[in-house]
């Protein structure tokens, strides 16, 4: 690089990292963040070394979000060149060296100084006179960026509720703390109006000054906090023996439940059980897991039960037709008892117990409280803190709350400290 002139400046891994750096992060950052162009040097090492692997992949990504050209191959073996695994380098221009006399040398500095100079006029060319996007791809990027927003506002908007909701000033600040691009005032009420209409966020109450959430919705609260949740599901289930009769809640925590045990199913490690359940998702995931396990109505292994009723769309949880219909209790009778009632939760307080919205599923949970002998409440530390109109349980109460174990949530920590013969942490 002695030959080069002075103006260009160069980036060498062997110059500028010190003892002690962490080789992986400051190549990438060097290549993706900090050098114009790179130079990759092909010779009889490169086909198998991983880092040169590495070092192609970087600068390849680095050309997807510059939309320009960073990859300059320079050949020193030309059939190590053709081994390189990799199709994009293979189709590009390449300078050549083809030995390591001195001539050779400064020949090689002077085509890469006119190289780069050709391409640096053609970027500038290009800076100046930007080819304008087709209709489809603006309106694709104005989508993609809505999408993105509505999935920060809705992570930012899950934790309230009627009793404590969010302003709008509050949102818009703790979305602009997740992005790279700050959008002020009147960008995020158009956002907000476009999230809105077109229902990306089923559930969300908006008056035009504070937000917060009517209710969790099944197209999309089984995404949040799904890492807690299959936790959740594998501590729950690991209290279900076999040959137990369960009453299983609507809910994406509960649905975890079910997965795991459908598992076990299927692996033969429960060969008998009895289940009932408010979902219709669920319901479905385990008649599934029978069908594919060649069960029929002679042989076998799992006796499934649902109540009749009306299917709420929200939550797909089947409700029944008035508030006399008792059908799960009808469904108790008819198998004598269920061992063990798992209810999903909305909201838990140390002083108000376990609550839920004001709807039809709250007579649902109190049945499959009163059908049972052992209740299990399943919620992931989200809803810690929360309280909602309608109460379900409390802590006095003959139950064992299951949730994540996240050592940083306060007020998990307070409810260990009084209630911890009643909390499973997951």
């Amino acid at each position: 690089m002695r030959n080069l002139p002075s103006y260009i400046g160069t980036w060498i891994d062997e110059q500028k990292l010190l003892f002690g750096d962490d080789i992986t992060v400051s190549l990438e950052g060097a290549i993706k963040l900090d050098t114009d162009y790179v130079l990759v040097f092909i010779d009889e090492y490169a086909p198998v070394s991983a880092w040169v692997a590495k070092e192609l992949e970087w600068a390849l990504e680095a050309e997807k979000t510059h939309g320009r050209i960073i990859l300059l191959p320079i050949i020193i073996d030309e059939n190590a060149f053709r081994k390189i695994d990799n199709v994009e380098i293979q189709k590009r221009k390449y300078l050549s060296l083809k030995d390591y006399s001195e001539t050779s040398i400064r020949a090689l500095s002077e085509a890469i100084t006119s190289e780069l100079f050709a391409l640096v006029c053609r970027d500038m060319d290009i800076l100046r006179n930007p080819k304008p996007k087709a209709t489809s791809a603006i309106i694709s990027d104005a989508d993609a960026l809505i999408q993105a927003k509505a999935a920060l506002i809705q992570k930012a908007v899950f934790p309230h509720r009627q009793s404590n909701p969010i302003s709008l000033q509050l949102l818009r600040d703790v979305v602009n703390s997740q992005s790279v691009d700050q959008l002020s005032s009147d960008e995020f009420e158009s956002i907000l109006s476009t999230v809105i209409h077109h229902n990306f966020i089923p559930g969300l109450y908006y008056d035009g000054f504070e937000l917060y959430l009517v209710e969790e919705h099944a197209r999309w609260k089984a995404e949040v906090n799904h890492d807690r949740k299959e936790r959740i599901g594998r501590k729950v289930s690991s209290l279900i023996n076999n040959g137990a009769k369960v009453f299983i809640d609507a809910g994406s925590t509960t649905a975890e439940v079910a997965y795991i045990i459908c598992k076990k199913i299927e692996n033969r490690v429960i060969t008998k059980i009895t289940l009932a359940t408010t979902s219709i998702y669920i319901a479905n995931m385990i008649s599934n897991c029978c069908v594919k396990m060649g069960f029929d109505d002679t042989f076998s292994a799992v006796q499934l039960f649902v109540p009749g009723g009306q299917v709420r769309q929200g939550t797909q949880a089947i409700i029944g037709t008035n508030t006399d219909s008792h059908e799960i209790l009808r469904i108790a009778d008819h198998v004598g008892g269920f061992d063990i009632g798992v209810i999903g939760v909305n909201g838990v307080d140390l002083n108000r117990g376990f609550t839920t919205h004001e709807n039809a599923e709250v007579l649902n949970k109190i049945d499959i409280i009163r059908s049972t002998t052992t209740h299990i409440m399943a919620g992931d530390s989200s809803k810690i803190g929360i309280v909602l109109k309608e109460k379900i349980a409390d802590f006095s109460d003959n139950l064992q709350f299951v949730v994540d174990n996240d050592e940083n949530n306060e007020q998990l920590r307070m409810l260990l400290e009084n209630h911890k013969n009643k909390i499973i942490l997951a």
